[in-house]
């Protein structure tokens, strides 16, 4: 199989993932079509998503480990995209910091709670076992899938964030249709860190960061794995972490039911 075909191939497997599309994601559709939400039950979604906010640059260290000094075109990508998530490009403030101040400012609720519900708690553990335990091929298809699936699931979480400030606080925060502009990304870009909102933060992401932690990776696998040979330890890490997210999600609704 050459490259091309695998990621139409990876890129259709992530389209099958329920999770990160709003009219399937199972929050969104337990409370997000209704006229009011359970505002309480969103919030709780939010501060449980807050921690695999918290354990993206961990997860990208354990990859770090994995094929250091190995392969120098993933090596390096992985050590940029630690960089940019402890806040080379927001001024010194790492993207988890950034996230957690404005929904405290704008949404008027703490992020940060004590620990993770079990759901979570599995959801996150079992991440790292595979990235661990796992062939180097296998670790590398999880960050792969995490870093395709991020911008449809913030699209998600954007929605979320609306859903529970227009529920519980009457104002409009993020408007969903502007997390598809470079236009509204480019007005992000200009402002300094501390001046973002949260549709700044989110829209840099859905339009800017994401997309190239997903495109730089690919290029870094392309250039360091022979794929040809065996692209089925990538699939099958790539398809390990959507078969997670979902469930974590189902669990996540499951809980708020």
């Amino acid at each position: 199989m050459d490259n091309k075909k695998l990621w139409q191939g990876l890129n259709e497997t992530m389209h099958s993932c329920k999770a990160l599309y709003w009219n399937t994601n199972p929050i969104a559709v337990l409370f997000c079509d209704r006229d009011s939400a359970d505002t309480s039950k969103l919030k709780a979604t939010l501060q449980q998503y807050y921690f695999l906010v918290l354990r993206i640059a961990g997860f990208l260290s354990i990859g770090l480990a994995r094929y250091a000094g190995k392969a120098p075109a993933i090596e390096a990508e992985l050590i940029r995209n630690t960089g940019e998530e402890m806040g080379s490009r927001t001024n010194g403030e790492p993207h988890c910091s950034i996230f957690e101040r404005l929904v405290n400012s704008q949404l008027g609720f703490s992020i940060e709670v004590h620990c993770e519900n079990k759901a979570t708690r599995a959801f996150l553990n079992q991440m790292e076992k595979g990235l661990i335990m796992e062939s180097p091929e296998y670790a590398i298809g999880i960050l792969l899938a995490l870093e395709t699936s991020a911008t449809p699931e913030l699209k998600v979480v954007g929605g979320l964030i609306e859903n529970y400030a227009q529920c519980a606080l009457g104002k409009a925060v993020v408007n969903v249709a502007a997390l598809d502009s470079p236009e509204r990304a480019a007005i992000a870009s200009a402002k300094h860190a501390n001046n973002f909102n949260l549709e700044d933060f989110i829209v840099l992401h859905t339009i800017d960061y994401e997309s190239g932690h997903r495109d730089r990776l690919w290029s870094a696998i392309c250039q360091d794995i022979n794929l040809k040979n065996e692209p089925g330890q990538l699939a099958a890490g790539f398809q390990f972490l959507l078969n997670l997210m979902d469930q974590w999600w189902v669990e996540l609704a499951r809980g708020c039911a």
